[in-house]
């Protein structure tokens, strides 16, 4: 059987194993020992090659990296500080579609699973006097929670994309961040357009501007402190990147750790949480079932090339000359659709589609179809959670969300195909 075959089926499997209720770190592991069985590694072996992955540096740092978010996000949750930092926001801006955009996309800019449900109650709040349909409300609170998941890098699904693709954290950037300008575009002219203004919202500002500024800067401090040291550090690599690490993989990863740990050290000291409570907050059940999915997920990228699975795979396609197309972007979409987050896609679709691709010169094109055809699946997953929650808050129907998700989504990935055939030419 060829070897493109096998990884298909086993990801299938993976996919599968999933769909009937099985953890996903689970599932992923089961089908990256069953692979390596299939590409005639003993049972011994492919263990140990499991096993190897969680000691390579680049495998620690990037679990290190996706504790600290999910701490911090657990953190916020529990301080309210993503809450406040939102209700602050909004009081500043005067503008009533502005003020749409702003509060789901600011608790984007924190992600955490089903975020869009935090700032669903303001979107219904300030939307109270506005002949809005619950599954227009949906939409919005939906659509622009998840502009920033493109590229933002405190998002698990990202750093994931980068780890996998090993591409630079500037070039991913400069690739990606256009996705979020694209989804602004066309939320506004599919959601927004036609809303009536809302005088009563704009009338309330002005007095309070000042003390209103100040407490959303403050409640918006963990995100400054990350941004600062990402900034500043990210400047100044040439003076700290030394020994081994410089320009390796582990360098553009540190300005972001030390923002975070700094950011989590803010927090604990400004509320005051005792070791007990931070242990307690660290030591919850999402956080380690999420780590427990990014080890599968690197155990999962060590299967491919040590079973010769990807050598394999990249003679069969030279000498039958298949299209890498289809698969780049059929592999993330089925994969977003079925589990229905980044880290799953990117985890589950990335491996294959990095080995594919990786020597081609228009890789950083293949690396930006994929992802962008992963979240188109994601997003138009009936079991993403952010849209379930958003759906039963305002009593929607799916029927009625469909109808401006799917041309939403439509054009992202028509976007995505036109960026790609771009990025060819480069």
């Amino acid at each position: 059987m060829p070897a493109i075959a096998k990884v298909l089926l086993i990801f299938t499997f993976i996919v599968l194993l999933n769909r009937f209720k099985l953890d996903l770190g689970i599932s992923i592991l089961v089908g990256t020992f069953c692979l390596g069985l299939w590409f005639g590694l003993s049972a011994q072996a492919a263990l140990l090659v499991m096993g190897k992955s969680l000691t390579e540096p680049l495998t620690i740092m990037i679990i290190l990296l996706v504790m600290l978010i999910l701490y911090l996000n657990q953190l916020l949750e529990k301080s309210g500080g993503s809450r406040k930092m939102v209700h602050h926001f909004a009081r500043l801006v005067k503008n009533f579609k502005v003020s749409l955009v702003s509060l789901p996309a600011l608790i984007g800019l924190l992600p955490m699973p089903g975020g869009a449900y935090f700032s669903a109650p303001m979107v219904d709040q300030l939307t109270q006097d506005v002949a809005l349909t619950p599954e227009r409300k949906t939409m919005i609170n939906y659509w622009f929670r998840h502009i920033w998941e493109f590229w933002w890098p405190m998002y698990p699904g990202v750093i994931m994309a980068l780890s996998l693709s090993g591409l630079p954290l500037r070039t991913f950037v400069s690739v990606q961040v256009i996705f979020t300008l694209v989804s602004l575009i066309a939320g506004y002219f599919i959601l927004l357009r036609n809303l009536p203004p809302h005088p009563a919202l704009e009338a309330a500002h002005g007095r309070v501007f000042k003390e209103e500024l100040r407490k959303f800067l403050y409640h918006a401090l963990p995100v400054i402190i990350i941004l600062f040291f990402m900034g500043a550090l990210s400047l100044c690599e040439p003076l700290w990147a030394r020994g081994a690490i410089k320009g390796g993989a582990l360098t553009q990863y540190i300005p972001m750790f030390v923002g975070m740990v700094f950011a989590i050290v803010w927090i604990a000291g400004s509320e005051r949480y005792g070791p007990r409570t931070l242990v307690k907050a660290l030591l919850t059940k999402k956080i380690l079932t999420l780590l427990f999915l990014v080890v599968a997920i690197m155990a999962y990228k060590k299967m491919l090339p040590e079973c010769g699975a990807i050598s394999r795979m990249n003679a069969e396609f030279q000498a039958n000359h298949i299209p890498l197309l289809p698969i780049v972007v059929l592999l993330p979409f089925i994969s977003g659709l079925v589990i229905a987050v980044a880290m799953g896609f990117v985890g589950a679709s990335f491996p294959v589609v990095v080995s594919l691709t990786g020597h081609s010169p228009h890789f950083v094109a293949y690396i930006s179809l994929a992802y962008a055809a992963g979240y188109v699946g994601m997003m138009v997953s009936p079991i993403h959670m952010c849209l379930v929650l958003t759906k039963d808050y305002f009593k929607a129907l799916f029927s009625g969300i469909y109808r401006t998700l799917l041309p939403l989504c439509a054009v992202i990935f028509l976007f995505a195909l036109a960026w790609f055939a771009f990025l060819r030419r480069f």
